[in-house]
């Protein structure tokens, strides 16, 4: 190779770290964090079933919330709320299967 003629191959590669490591650094910092916050104890739950979906509300000693699911609890149970961006979750720490679940 010539001293005037320059690596295409050696420049691709370059290009793709400074590529990758710019991807990197942006979806750091505008990437939605994942918040957690107490939502007290189950203190009921109501079951509603349609034909399509199941919905369940869950009152807890902070207040209501209403999942897309089927939930599994007791009365006592603690409750958080796991909020990433605009997706929330209800979860709950049952003695017998801790779990989450989306958030109406």
């Amino acid at each position: 190779m010539v001293d005037d003629e320059i690596d295409i191959g050696k420049i691709g590669g370059c290009t793709f770290a400074v590529v990758a490591i710019v991807i990197s650094v942006l979806a750091y910092v505008y990437w939605p964090q994942t918040t957690i916050r107490p939502a007290g104890v189950v203190n009921d739950l109501q079951l509603h079933e349609t034909t399509f979906s199941t919905v369940t509300t869950v009152e807890t000693s902070e207040g209501w919330y209403q999942t897309e699911a089927a939930v599994s609890a007791s009365k006592g149970d603690a409750v958080t709320i796991k909020a990433r961006g605009s997706d929330l979750q209800l979860c709950i720490d049952s003695k017998d299967r801790p779990s989450c679940y989306p958030v109406l």
